[in-house]
């Protein structure tokens, strides 16, 4: 074989095995491509979803936000509509007139008092409208219904604009003012509304 024949026959080899050289980069080049769009398809569709899922968030963010305000508001009103209704409520019941007052005031003291030796401190207010014919019947109903001697004594050491009573006996006390029986009537109402409006469902 001449020295022709030998540099064909080198550049046959290695023009063939340049062209397996390029088809198989054209093939690692293909891969490649196919492997980056996959890539860039799954971080697309992963990016998409994130982002969907940030927005709902927020959405849902800003859902409970509007939400919770509304529910605020609600009870801010309710609170308002309750407070007005108490003091038109305090003010009518302490606006009875004299006759439907004592008779209020009386059943309530004989309902909380047990022997008829107790303290009953009341407002000046109250002290002026009692006679003594109101302060026998009282000792007598205590009587026939404990049997047992009344020996009340009424103290006039409230607000003058305070009604109701406070009992004192053997160093305790019951507190049935007005002011008090409302306040405790409120604060049950307010936690019963509060949990009316922020109950799970």
């Amino acid at each position: 074989m001449g020295l022709e024949d030998i540099l064909k026959n080198i550049e046959e080899k290695v023009s063939t095995e340049i062209e397996k050289l390029m088809m198989e980069a054209n093939e690692e080049k293909k891969r490649i491509i196919e492997k980056a769009e996959k890539e860039a398809q799954e971080k697309k569709r992963s990016l998409l979803e994130e982002f969907k899922k940030e927005a709902e968030d927020e959405r849902e963010r800003k859902l409970i936000k509007v939400r919770m305000k509304g529910k605020k508001e609600i009870l801010a009103l309710k609170q308002k509509f309750m407070e007005d209704s108490f003091q038109r409520a305090k003010q009518e019941l302490s606006n009875l007139d004299k006759e439907e007052y004592l008779h209020l005031f009386k059943e309530a003291l004989l309902s909380n008092i047990d022997s008829g030796k107790e303290k009953i401190v009341i407002s000046p207010r109250d002290r002026s409208i009692m006679d003594e014919r109101f302060i026998e019947e009282v000792k007598d109903k205590l009587l026939s219904k404990r049997d047992k001697e009344g020996k009340l004594e009424f103290i006039p050491k409230l607000d003058e604009e305070e009604r109701g009573f406070i009992i004192k006996k053997n160093g305790t006390q019951i507190n049935r003012t007005f002011s008090t029986l409302f306040s405790e009537l409120k604060d049950k109402i307010e936690i019963g509304v509060a949990k009316r409006l922020f109950k799970k469902g």
